[in-house]
């Protein structure tokens, strides 16, 4: 090549080049979205949201250089399949998949298109990565809850309800394959607390309620629910089953707290879709799946935590927010402000928590209780066992924040009301 020919071929390339680049940054980029919730289901809807929400901080901004192809799948694995099949079909540049079935339907359909997913339990044991460290293929994400959290919820079980010799495990087979991941560690508890094992498999409303009634028939029996699609969709019905039953129940999330439930322990779910964005966002700048490890979760409701959301609620159904009425009445037995006697407490150790709950349960019993007096009486006397352990989880864990804690009706504040005597 001549000399003139050269340069010429360089000046063009310089110029090409820049322009290229900037063409792809521009270009509109598609994501495919399957949920497998139903469309009308608000904890499906704000999972997309926090997606969309989290990849617009990220500077992908929907209708300007995002587009979304949103499918909903429900719990039924036919739909999901076809949802994803969809999907595919429509050659995204990146699709974000949420749970197991979920995920097990995309990749059924594309084993090219990168694919993230989230809320999946056993991504090695699915087959959808070689391992977490280097998944290999098409395919990473964020696991929800890890094995380990099996003998958790089993010692959870029995520390909030130490009668409890039986535990009934609920979950759908076609939505949950994933529960053998659990099964090894809820079977190491079982045994190590002398607590026998009863696997209850459902698929649908009616074997729910057989199931729960069944096992209510049973005494000093507890409940374990799964985390699969079907029992996070009939969340509502499980929780109102066990309350009916007066059954001890521990739960994968929150959000069965959130609808009446006694006690969870697992990961916030709305954290994960915020994580997920994140490896959307660098497969979009060009990073392969393959270059992305499977993370595991973080932020698991610490065990201290959830003890005191559900110990003293363990046989009198009543919400633990009135243990904390009880301690607010013994600091405002001594004339400190609502805030500042909050932090306090929260600083105290066990034993003048103790103190402060004997001088709550005292002006509790005048009267100051805004509870019917029945249920009042139930409180003093059931949770009073609970009083130290449960407010020194509380002080453990919120000592640096402002008070706040978890009921069955979700998070809260402290309430500080008025009282007089």
């Amino acid at each position: 090549m001549r000399r003139r020919d050269f340069i010429k071929v360089i000046a063009g390339s310089a110029i090409t080049w820049p322009l290229t680049t900037h063409a792809q940054q521009d270009r509109v980029r598609r994501i495919g979205v399957l949920i497998t919730l139903g469309e009308d289901d608000p904890q499906g809807q704000q999972q997309v949201q926090t997606l969309l929400q989290s990849l617009q901080e990220l500077g992908w901004k929907r209708g300007t250089n995002l587009e979304i192809d949103l499918r909903w799948g429900g719990t039924n694995n036919e739909r999901i399949q076809m949802m994803a099949k969809e999907l595919v079909a429509g050659q995204p540049d990146v699709i974000q998949v949420a749970t197991t079935p979920g995920t097990a339907a995309v990749l059924r359909e594309t084993r090219t298109i990168p694919v993230v997913f989230s809320i999946v339990s056993d991504p090695v044991g699915s087959g959808f990565v070689a391992s977490l460290s280097h998944p290999g293929g098409n395919a990473t994400g964020f696991i929800n809850i890890e094995s380990s959290m099996g003998g958790k919820w089993v010692e959870l079980l029995k520390e909030v309800a130490p009668d409890v010799t039986r535990v009934t495990l609920l979950f759908d087979p076609a939505t949950g394959p994933q529960v053998d991941y659990y099964r090894g560690p809820i079977e190491a508890a079982v045994r190590s607390l002398g607590i026998s094992l009863k696997s209850a498999p459902v698929g649908d409303v009616a074997a729910i309620e057989t199931e729960i009634a069944a096992t209510a028939q049973e005494r000093h029996t507890g409940l374990i629910v799964h985390p699969d699609i079907f029992t996070y969709t009939h969340r509502d019905l499980i929780v109102s089953l066990a309350n009916r039953a007066n059954l001890p129940a521990v739960y994968p999330f929150t959000v069965f707290t959130s609808a009446g439930g006694l006690l969870s322990y697992g990961v916030d779910l709305l954290d994960l879709q915020r994580r997920a964005a994140g490896y959307v966002d660098r497969i979009l700048k060009g990073t392969k799946p393959e270059d992305l490890p499977v993370q595991l979760p973080t932020g698991v409701w610490p065990r201290n935590r959830l003890a005191f959301v559900g110990a003293g609620a363990a046989v009198a159904r009543v919400q633990v927010a009135a243990l904390f009425k009880l301690i607010e009445l013994g600091l405002r037995h001594q004339n400190r402000p609502p805030e500042e006697a909050a932090l306090a407490a929260l600083a105290m150790p066990g034993d003048r928590l103790a103190d402060l709950f004997s001088a709550g349960r005292h002006l509790a019993t005048a009267g100051c209780l805004k509870l019917p007096r029945r249920q009042a009486s139930i409180i003093t006397t059931q949770i009073s066992g609970h009083a130290t352990q449960i407010l020194a989880g509380c002080r453990r864990q919120f000592i640096h924040r402002r008070p706040a804690i978890m009921t069955n009706s979700g998070p809260r504040r402290i309430g500080f009301g008025r009282c007089s005597t």
